[in-house]
């Protein structure tokens, strides 16, 4: 594909250094690993698709920190997700539960549960509509070409930049004739969760004290009471 005709150009992609955005202490940050599942690992199927995202509420900046893009049994994409939850301190877990809701819900809800991670599950809504994945994925080229999207890389010794999400960057060089949409789908669940829930939706929120990982420890502190409370309320 020409370089002219490609969606994704080049020049919209914007890098940054984990070690020098410190978004694990920063305030106004919210971080969400999200998931596009797959059904079985054979040859034949598609890989799992999960990337961590984490969106400054004040600046509207979204910064893509880890793509995965392999095949998985369906136990290890629970498992990989709320591994990354844990690491990057997300409060959400996200995943497209269209086609598989019979067990993707109940599935990652009693993961989290059982590993006794303060993380929310939260479902996303998707549509069989011919084209719908393709305006989802779509809908991230003016965030991109607006320079709010940035990709996690570091830079080499010779100056050249290692961008740390090729999977997704290869698959958008292709969109939209993309062989695997997994990443790009996994990704795309961002503009849902800034339009539909509370926790990505306060772009303006002004928080500048504590930071993540205070707020992550709260989150933990309240879910064990949580479990306390419940384990009480059923004693005899």
């Amino acid at each position: 594909m020409a370089a002219s005709s490609k969606a994704f150009k080049q020049e919209y992609y914007r890098y940054y250094d984990e070690e020098e955005e410190n978004l694990g202490r920063r305030g106004g940050i919210e971080t969400v690993v999200s998931v596009d599942v797959t059904n079985s690992k054979t040859e034949a199927s598609c890989p799992c698709g999960i990337v961590v995202q984490s969106v400054d509420l004040i600046t509207g900046a979204i910064y893509v920190r880890e793509v995965i893009q392999e095949r998985m049994h369906i136990d290890e994409q629970y498992t990989m997700a709320i591994d990354l939850a844990l690491r990057y301190k997300a409060h959400v877990i996200s995943c497209g539960t269209q086609g598989a809701k019979e067990w993707v819900t109940f599935a990652f809800e009693n993961a989290i549960k059982m590993r006794g991670a303060p993380v929310y599950f939260e479902e996303i809504p998707e549509t069989r509509r011919e084209g719908a994945k393709a305006e989802r994925v779509g809908g991230l080229i003016p965030l991109y070409r607006t320079g709010k999207i940035l990709h996690a890389a570091h830079t080499e010794l010779d100056g050249v930049v290692q961008s740390h999400c090729i999977p997704l960057e290869l698959a958008q060089a292709k969109y939209p004739h993309s062989r695997y949409w997994d990443a790009m789908d996994a990704q795309s669940q961002i503009l849902w969760l800034l339009d539909n829930t509370e926790r990505f939706m306060h772009a303006n929120d002004q928080r500048t004290d504590g930071g993540v990982e205070d707020e992550y420890e709260e989150l933990e502190a309240e879910m064990a009471m949580e479990e306390e409370m419940f384990d009480w309320g059923v004693q005899v």
